[in-house]
């Protein structure tokens, strides 16, 4: 449930509800202290972080939902993410809220990111070269926690009241989860100053039924879990998964349900919200498979081993994740992605992934800096350039309004779907859109493109026709050509990007290349260079 109004009568007592987060504390970085709140940091907060460009177009309850995250998070002596409030922010879904009685019915696990999985086995995949975690879950309830802690040990707050008086909070250190250790729930009111150990029901066993030749769970709330299928009752090439059975919908595939499928194509019910992690592992015969518009979650590796897929469209406004952990060594012959967000996709690991062509449709409005690069073309929706990239020549489209926005929390291990790492953006005094020192950004002027490389220190490259040509710019010397570095007898952008290889040790250079006539070549003439070239 939404209650956004009873959450902003609660950033008026924050103070008071939530002293943990009250702003007497200061938080302790790896450098110095930082102060309480630094309101300095608050536009680019508003702009890198939540991704909003007009703060003042949002309502007043988004509006103080922003000043509450950014205090909150700010002021708490830990690195916390308001993980509830941003998700409100950004116009998503953030479910129903928890109660006690349900986790006692469910024994429940809280991932990084959202409690809505039951983990009723935790299996240990290890071959020749790779060991990972595969967790088998099964789908409860959603619901998004309201305080994330995500330094040292994670921790998820559910808050069972929008004011947060009574919660919830899970601890557990990662390897115990996985050693089959159970998490810890502890049940907190801050008022009545109560803390105790939430206690647990047997683990539920579910009713199953079977459908031709596939085998259903059914979940409390009368929704389908498919377990397992039956490939000696169905010979053929194509499979279909059946929308309902017994009048009741088909919500989730199940982990390992398709393992070494023989089927080339498999066609996904409309209303299927959950994939599982390594659901279609080594189905080497797959070529097809669909995305339905109802599809919310792709688990981690779903398409591992995958390598004869053709066209895999995922276009699914809803969906919570489409990166990192898809595809493990998988191969696709073309990749499109509808989806609001698309990072990057290639980012699994260790894992090697093959993708002939990449397809960014319309509608998609923030994309990994690494799209920069490349033959991939840039829808003109996307407005939004996140995370960083390690190329130091960069072309950024005219219509970007955020270029270098912070990406998401990095997670400790790419290989585990869930536990994060302490990662504050606006303390990480090195974020930048590529980690180098010298870099090249065509683009077009008074753009954020722009405003962005002259913040960074970056050499902008101009795109705009009037612009290209830098031929009359020349420094005032009777015989020598002072910054032509490729020495044919002007200074252009060539020369920017010739001097910069060098500097980088990649290239060689005329003795012309001392653009401020200083006896040496090194970055100071990097610098007179670049002021010659924009201005």
């Amino acid at each position: 449930m939404k209650k956004i109004t009873a959450i902003i009568s609660a950033m008026a007592l924050i103070a008071r509800s939530v002293p943990m987060y009250a702003n007497a504390y200061s938080r302790q970085t790896t450098g110095n202290p930082v102060p309480v709140v630094d309101w300095n940091k608050w536009d680019d907060f508003i702009k890198y972080d939540l991704r909003i460009t007009d703060f003042y177009s949002l309502d007043r309850e988004k509006q103080n939902l922003c000043k509450f995250i950014f205090e909150t998070e700010m002021s708490s002596p830990e690195d916390i993410v308001c993980e509830r409030a941003r998700r409100i922010v950004a116009s998503q879904d953030v479910g129903e809220r928890v109660t006690v009685e349900k986790l006692q019915q469910y024994e429940a696990i809280a991932d990084s990111k959202c409690l809505y999985k039951i983990i009723d086995v935790r299996n240990v995949i290890e071959d020749a070269t790779d060991f990972y975690y595969v967790l088998e879950d099964k789908h409860i309830f959603f619901c998004v926690p309201d305080i994330k802690h995500v330094g040292g040990i994670s921790r998820n707050e559910y808050w069972l009241d929008d004011e947060g008086t009574e919660y919830i909070i899970s601890n557990g250190d990662m390897e115990i989860v996985y050693n089959d250790f159970s998490p810890i729930f502890e049940y907190i009111n801050r008022q009545e100053d109560v803390n105790r150990y939430i206690q647990f029901a047997e683990s539920p066993e579910y009713p199953v039924i079977n459908y031709n030749e596939f085998e259903f769970t059914v979940y409390p709330d009368n929704t389908l879990s498919l377990e397992k299928v039956d490939y000696d009752k169905n010979d053929s090439d194509i499979i279909e998964v059946p929308a309902m059975v017994d009048g009741m919908p088909v919500k989730q595939i199940a982990s390992r349900s398709f393992e070494n499928a023989p089927y080339t194509e498999i066609i996904l019910p409309e209303g299927l919200e959950y994939i599982e992690p390594v659901t279609f592992y080594e189905c080497h015969n797959l070529e097809k498979i669909n995305f339905p518009d109802s599809l919310k979650n792709i688990g981690i590796y779903a398409f591992m081993k995958c390598d004869n897929l053709g066209t895999l469209e995922i276009d699914c406004p809803d969906i919570i994740q489409t990166k990192y952990s898809i595809f493990g060594t998988c191969s696709v012959e073309n990749l499109i992605f509808g989806t609001e967000e698309v990072n990057c996709y290639y980012c699994t690991g260790n894992y090697e992934n093959s993708f002939g062509k990449i397809t960014l449709l319309d509608g998609v409005k923030e994309i990994d800096a690494r799209y920069l690069q490349g033959d991939t073309e840039i829808p003109e929706s996307v407005t939004i350039i996140s995370g960083q990239t390690f190329e130091p020549i960069l072309t950024v489209p005219k219509q970007i309004e955020i270029l270098g926005a912070f990406g998401d929390i990095k997670p400790d291990n790419p290989y585990i779907s869930i536990g994060l790492g302490a990662y504050v953006p606006l303390y990480d005094e090195d974020y930048s859109i590529a980690p180098y020192m010298y870099i090249q950004m065509f683009g077009y002027r008074n753009t954020e493109a722009e405003r962005y490389a002259i913040a960074h220190d970056y050499l902008f490259c101009p795109l705009d026709d009037d612009d290209i040509t830098t031929d009359d710019t020349q420094p005032d010397t009777d015989t020598t050509t002072y910054g032509d570095a490729n020495n044919d007898g002007r200074i252009n952008i060539a020369d920017a990007v010739l001097l910069q290889r060098y500097l980088m040790g990649n290239a060689e250079i005329s003795g012309n290349a001392d653009a401020n006539q200083d006896g040496v070549v090194d970055v100071f003439d990097m610098v007179y260079m670049r002021k010659l070239l924009i201005g």
